[in-house]
């Protein structure tokens, strides 16, 4: 297989996931709040089939710790993606996503020295363009656009952290075996937040009265997607150029747009993204200019 299809698979998956997630918490699931120990705990259930299934494997204490580590900060910026999925066009979350592997880069760069060139310079400034361009908007349910974006930055600062620790877990043993490793420590990040948020707490208990199995099969489905998603990456990094890998996985950015404008209309009282002239082209042009520095930063 040429490394381009499961390259242009996995953002698709990926996307799709977020629009899922968009489903759940518009039209299924009473008080969104509940989403990330939801998430949690499928995590946590997958983790742990996995583990079972093949047959029972164990790493050593600092792949153990960096793996746990890694889940922990994903459930930690979970929850602050649920948060801005509900207030926000799931397209535009889906460009936010465009930060991570540029902060990945950059915090590489810091941690083991390596040199950022006055390309990637650049390319760094049109991703952040690119994004910015999206997400920025007026005040929307209260939510102020510095804070907005505070949160944003906050998400894929956590998902950066976890992509370098998970990799240096990965980096001493297989993906399968650090997975389940993931898995746990999102559910103890659930745990965490479910005893230290109040209003999580609540949401949990008025969701487990309102919401029927059926959702919860929803979650399950989808979160395992999520998994999907991340084996076909890795999948894509094994066996083609790891830059060109991830300059295509900018093609989220395009199928977020299209999936958002498909949606829109065949489903208007669940999505509402901005499917007007004016608002498709900013998008596309936005999307064009998060390839492109995606390419000047990792060719």
């Amino acid at each position: 297989m040429h490394w381009i299809i499961p390259a242009l698979v996995a953002p698709f998956i990926n996307a799709s996931v977020n629009f899922v997630d968009k489903y759940l918490i518009s039209a299924r699931v009473k008080n969104h709040w509940a989403m990330p120990v939801y998430s949690a705990i499928v995590n946590f259930l997958l983790g742990t089939a996995v583990w079972i299934f093949y047959g029972f494997p164990l790493l050593g204490t600092r792949d153990s710790i960096f793996a746990l580590a890694s889940g922990f900060l994903l459930a930690l910026a979970t929850a602050i993606y649920f948060f801005l999925l509900f207030r926000e066009d799931t397209s535009k979350i889906v460009f936010l996503f465009a930060l991570t592997p540029v902060l990945v880069l950059a915090m590489a760069s810091f941690l083991f020295g390596q040199e950022i060139t006055p390309v990637q310079y650049l390319g760094f400034f049109l991703v952040m363009a690119a994004v910015l361009s999206v997400s920025w908007n007026k005040a929307a349910d209260g939510v102020m656009p510095i804070l907005a974006i505070a949160l944003a930055m906050l998400m894929d600062l956590l998902m950066a952290c976890s992509t370098i620790l998970i990799d240096q877990a990965i980096g001493a043993s297989s993906f399968l075996k650090v997975l389940n490793y993931q898995g746990w420590g999102m559910g103890l990040g659930g745990l965490v937040i479910y005893l230290l948020i109040p209003k999580i707490r609540q949401a949990v208990r008025d969701n487990m009265k309102a919401v029927r199995g059926r959702v919860f099969g929803l979650v399950f489905i989808n979160e395992s997607f999520t998994v999907f998603y991340e084996w076909i990456y890795f999948f894509a990094y094994s066996i083609g150029p790891v830059a060109l890998v991830s300059v295509v996985g900018g093609t989220q950015a395009f199928y977020g747009i299209l999936l958002g404008a498909l949606l829109t209309m065949v489903f208007p009282n669940i999505f509402s993204e901005n499917v007007s002239r004016a608002g498709l082209a900013k998008k596309i042009a936005a999307a064009f200019v998060l390839v492109v520095g995606l390419y000047l930063i990792y060719i």
